[in-house]
């Protein structure tokens, strides 16, 4: 047995290995039904299951470690814990690429190792990671299978591992979700959703209704009917009755003069009820002035929520502590826990540097202020949004806590963020935020959109608000660790600010964030995958990083959680597909499918330009600065950019500017801060590509569909006969012989193209046939249909 475990170890590593170098070259999603992978198509469909099963295995072993991310499980290892899962995401990539002889023994094989392997990982799990063993791939012997009965045998053994599977994995998903949850947590979770299914809260709810109705009921009924009756007889006589009685009237009144024959008086005589206009003057009238009004009011939902919002509001969080949510801190200050030691803060190495000074100044500030060097009292972040300045900051204050935990001093820092609306809506103002600070010191006090602060006297303003914050932010300075306030500010509007914010002792020292490069977005993606515990093998990180020209750290987050949530909530792991949908969708702004947006006529336009200057961004690749990406005939949305308008004319402009333009090509440039010059001939060609392409294969142009292309084509070769100069450094007669050059350029770059296009004729309507069927086509497949012609 030692023998086939050394051999099972020894074939797994292999599979590793061989997985490793095919993904190198293979980045799609796997696909369960290539029929390259099958010699029976009989077997396809139970290949697809043991496939599918093996992806949400692997699928479940990512969300598990999401969850270890988090910090939700009281487990004792967590390091050893999510690198156990790691290594097992990679032995779940490995067991796709089991082969073997034929396809019965290789189904067999694939079902009974994902047996294994799933009930290897379900015990894991419900040890909460006690055993940490790492997958022993099994021996599986193969079976003669020459004889109908055995065959029969053999597949009625695979039927029952596909439901075996099934069952396993239906277990593991539950244990994944019960992960880390008491019985009092899944309790409450079933009551939850027994009142969900139910509505008992909504009923309960109505209680006020209900008994305000039934009250008026009550009230409305005569009293001998329910006077015999246990309980409600007894709330009758407190409610009242509407009937005035004559008689019992005539009682009391002899009771009340003292006369003896009282008793005289027939009370079974037949009772009258008195007329409505003595009743409404009478003594019973009272509890029907509060009952009817009550019950109009329970009419309306309204009356309800003066009781049920601050009961649901103080309830909730209760109630979702009790489920065992992770709970978002509630207090205002909070103990982040990054420190500026995360492989996350990536590209930010400078800005970290000044950063540590501040922390080195906090752990020995009396040497520092001796010495006449202390730091600034104030800290500008400057920089685009979502560029990591919050973040940074939040890093600030757990590094500050790490290092006095390491000094063994009692002492830690609290963040707070507010945003500068906070504190225009704060009836104390500045003075009342800085001062709540400084009571609840030490602390680290985050201003985040500082431009919007009303502080600047340029504007017209009195200037009072920036004298108050000017003021008391020079309070915030001391040499006592328990009674430091750190004050950050960021702002991604540093022209907003007025001057006096930006003197020494106030916010003297500014730290300049910007978006990321490509070099930034690679490593990020990097750290982003071992983080999630996936294989950077398996993914073209360049790719990923060279789509994402321009984005921010945010943006990348984004693309990354979302690429996460399409891939669980399809029970399959992450793969390539995944990413660069979700660019096309958020980066590209690309719209969905266009079967109702355009017609077969329109597409067919479309497609004939798109391809002819993707074909022409393909051929001249290595001569221009920029490369091609992605092309498609689909709907792409304007980008939001904000703007002020103060007349029609401009309005008029930006509506046009905001419609959905069909077709476009999607490029990245080989050095993103400082632009190449290239040969003007070459960017003429591809401009003017689209429409030739137009006519070549559909007979004819449709100037209708980008005629600003031919427009920036003449502006691009004036511009290069110009040489850096503008039009009016020319005489008339100069001017006019220039244009006569650059008609000369423009006809040379026609025929050139039409040259080109037409010798390469098949391969174009090939290009523009795909971009009309699958509508986006990435640069891999362009050149991949190029290099098969």
């Amino acid at each position: 047995m030692n023998i086939f475990k050394i051999l099972g170890a020894a074939l797994l590593y292999g599979m590793l290995v061989i997985s490793t170098t095919q993904s190198s070259t293979n980045f799609d999603s796997f696909d369960y039904d290539s029929p390259d992978a099958l010699s029976s198509q009989f077997l396809r469909p139970d290949f697809r299951d043991a496939y599918k099963a093996v992806d949400e295995a692997s699928s479940l072993l990512q969300y598990v470690v999401q969850i270890l991310n988090r910090g939700a499980l009281t487990i004792p290892n967590k390091s050893a814990a999510k690198n156990w899962a790691f290594e097992h995401v990679k032995i779940a990539y490995a067991l796709r690429k089991i082969e073997d002889g034929s396809s019965e023994q290789t189904l067999f094989t694939l079902l009974s190792t994902t047996k294994s392997f799933v009930n290897h990982i379900l015990r894991t799990v419900k040890s909460n990671f006690r055993n940490l063993d790492v997958f022993e791939l099994p021996y599986i012997e193969k079976e003669d299978l020459s004889t109908v009965e055995a065959r029969d045998a053999h597949y009625s053994r695979i039927q029952l591992l596909i439901e075996t599977n099934k069952n396993l994995l239906a277990e593991f998903k539950y244990a994944t979700k019960t992960m880390g949850l008491s019985w009092v947590n899944l309790t409450a979770r079933k009551i939850d959703g027994f009142d969900t299914k139910y509505g008992i809260s909504k009923t309960l709810e109505q209680i006020p209704r209900f008994v305000g109705l039934a009250g008026l009921i009550l009230y409305a009924l005569p009293e001998h009917r329910v006077a015999t009756i246990p309980l409600i007889g007894t709330l009758k006589k407190y409610i009242g009755s509407p009937e005035y009685v004559e008689q019992d009237a005539k009682r009391n009144v002899l009771v009340e003069e003292g006369k003896q024959n009282a008793d005289n008086v027939d009370v079974d005589a037949p009772k009258k009820v008195q007329s409505l206009a003595s009743f409404l003057r009478g003594p019973d009238v009272k509890p029907l002035q509060v009952l009817v009004p009550l019950a109009f009011a329970t009419l309306s939902q309204e009356f309800f929520n003066w009781y049920t919002i601050p009961v649901k509001k103080l309830l909730r969080p209760l109630w979702n502590e009790l489920k065992g949510f992770e709970l978002p801190q509630s207090s205002r200050y909070k103990h982040p826990g990054i420190t500026l030691e995360d492989p996350r803060l990536i590209g930010l190495e400078s800005q970290i540097e000044e950063m540590r000074e501040v922390v080195r100044y906090l752990m020995d500030p009396e040497t520092f202020d001796r010495a006449n060097c202390n730091i600034e009292k104030g800290i500008l972040l400057e920089g685009p949004s979502r560029t990591g300045k919050t973040l940074l900051a939040n890093a600030l204050c757990g590094t500050i806590n790490e290092q006095l935990n390491k000094r063994g001093i009692n002492k830690q820092f609290a963040f707070r963020e507010i945003k500068a609306t906070e504190i225009n809506r704060s009836y104390d103002g500045i003075r009342g935020l800085i001062q709540d600070a400084k009571d609840n010191a030490p602390c680290v006090l985050f201003i985040d959109e500082l431009h919007t602060l009303r502080l600047q006297t340029k504007e017209g303003t009195d200037g009072e608000v920036l004298n108050q914050f000017l003021t008391m932010a020079e309070e915030l300075h001391s040499n006592e660790i328990g009674d430091a306030v750190i004050l950050l500010a960021a702002t991604n509007r540093a022209y907003m600010l007025d001057d006096a914010l930006l003197k020494p002792e106030r916010f003297g020292k500014v730290i300049h964030f910007e978006n990321s490069t490509f070099e930034t977005r690679r490593l990020y993606f990097i750290e982003m995958f071992k983080y999630n515990a996936l294989e950077t093998n398996l993914f073209d990180i360049d790719l990923l990083a060279r789509q994402t020209e321009g984005c921010s750290y945010g943006d990348l987050n984004l693309i990354f959680k979302n690429a996460r949530f399409s891939a669980r909530s399809k029970s399959r792991a992450i793969c390539q597909n995944d990413f660069e949908d979700k660019i096309h969708r958020y980066i590209y702004r690309i719209h969905g499918e266009t079967k109702l947006a355009l017609s077969l006529q329109e597409k067919q336009v479309i497609a004939a330009h798109i391809a002819g200057q993707a074909l022409m961004y393909i051929h001249n690749e290595e001569k221009i600065p920029e490369r091609i990406e992605v092309a498609t005939i689909r709907g792409i949305w304007p980008k939001i950019v904000e703007a002020r308008f103060f007349d029609a004319e401009a309005v008029k402009q930006a509506n046009e500017k905001n419609k959905m333009q069909f077709g476009h090509i999607f490029t990245s440039h080989r050095a993103e801060k400082i632009p190449f010059e290239t040969d003007p001939m070459l960017i003429c060609k591809i401009k003017i590509a689209g429409t030739l392409a137009q006519e070549l294969l559909l007979g004819k142009i449709q100037y209708g569909y980008r005629p600003q292309d031919k427009h920036e084509a003449l502006a691009l070769l004036e511009s290069f006969l110009y040489n850096g100069l503008k039009k009016e450094h020319f005489t008339k007669a100069e001017h006019a012989e220039l244009l006569v050059q650059v008609k000369v350029l423009l006809k040379k770059c026609e025929d050139e193209t039409r040259a080109y296009l037409s010798q390469h004729s098949g391969l174009l309507k090939k290009l523009a046939t795909e971009l009309e069927t699958k509508e986006i086509i990435a640069a891999r497949d362009m050149k991949a249909i190029v290099q098969q012609q």
